[in-house]
């Protein structure tokens, strides 16, 4: 019904924050993973971990000029402890704190909402007619999730894939604020402004979804949520404690089933590259001015091939990973 609709869609809307608003056109047909993915392959000499006592910094530098970049995670189980010592050292007179590129929404985008769930709904239950091997999976997911048939009643393939999440989330006691709210906080304690790398509407990606949504992105984007609730709880703790302490590898060991799924929403690669080369930019500003600047960016599109130190790399800015940042 409406709660588990709405709880999916919180956890859309949580992913999609990750990557931003979505573009209004539409995107070619689907090609294969490494196009539609742009967070899939690493730059492996970037994923270089920290000498430990905190998360991993890299420093981006252009002359005397400094930017402090830490990657960081959408999210944290609950109570996660992490060393705060370099990023409030760090923030002490800096000139601005640079965050992700990011949709934005308000009450006006109510309508958006509405449409997308009401795209969520199906005129017959799904499980019944899925394949029996995808059956099985769904059938002990939501078994061990301690849910029956009817909460996943009349939702399409998307909307039980979105609902299913939602289930699974809860039971990791995660924090999705974390640890993007401890930063800002300790941002405004050092009177550290802080600065979206870009700002975009939340409602043309409502209705880009709504429309190009296809019953196979569906099946894919439901076989990508079990994938994601297979690799269980301990997987992503562990990756989160690696994030604590500066291990980057083991963060990056983060399940990404739906991150998969959502590559394949029209527009959605493309917005994620967007978002990147923004991101990048608001960095290369930075170190346009004098003194130094702190900015926090998603792990994987930090170090992704392509992605945020990728591209200042190529513009020939100096980026130094953690083993030698300090």
């Amino acid at each position: 019904g409406w709660t588990a609709a709405r709880d999916g869609w919180m956890k859309l809307h949580r992913f999609l924050g990750l990557v931003g608003a979505l573009l209004l056109a539409l995107t070619p047909p689907v090609p294969a993973w490494a196009d539609t993915d742009p967070e899939a392959a690493v730059v492996e000499e970037l994923v270089v971990s920290g000498p430990g006592g905190g998360p991993a910094w890299w420093r981006v530098t252009k002359g005397d000029h400094v930017v402090w970049v830490m990657g960081v995670p959408g999210g944290l189980p609950r109570g996660q402890a992490w060393d705060k010592g370099l990023l409030r050292e760090r923030l002490e007179g800096a000139n601005v704190l640079i965050l992700a590129a990011m949709a934005t929404a308000s009450l006006r985008d109510v309508p958006g909402f509405m449409g997308l769930l009401r795209g969520l709904k199906a005129p017959v239950d799904l499980e019944p007619g899925l394949p029996p091997a995808l059956r099985t999976r769904f059938v002990a997911a939501r078994t061990a999730l301690r849910q029956k048939p009817e909460h996943y009643a009349r939702l399409n393939a998307f909307g039980v894939a979105l609902t299913l999440l939602a289930d699974y989330g809860r039971t990791l006691r995660f924090d999705g604020a974390q640890p993007i709210s401890a930063i800002t906080t300790a941002a405004r304690r050092n009177r550290v402004r802080g600065q979206r790398a870009a700002s975009y509407a939340a409602v043309p990606l409502f209705r880009a979804v709504e429309r190009g949504l296809t019953p196979a992105i569906g099946m894919a984007c439901l076989e990508d949520a079990l994938t994601e609730v297979e690799a269980g709880a301990g997987r992503a703790r562990t990756a989160a404690a690696g994030w604590a302490r500066g291990d980057v590898r083991v963060a990056l060991t983060a399940e990404r089933g739906f991150d998969k799924c959502l590559s394949l929403l029209p527009g959605i690669p493309d917005r994620t590259r967007q978002d990147m080369t923004a991101e990048a930019n608001a960095i290369a500003a930075a170190l346009a001015k004098p003194g130094h600047a702190v900015a926090v960016i998603p792990l994987r599109r930090l170090v992704a091939r392509g992605g945020v130190l990728d591209q200042l790399r190529a513009k020939g800015y100096e980026v130094r990973t953690p083993a030698s940042a300090n």
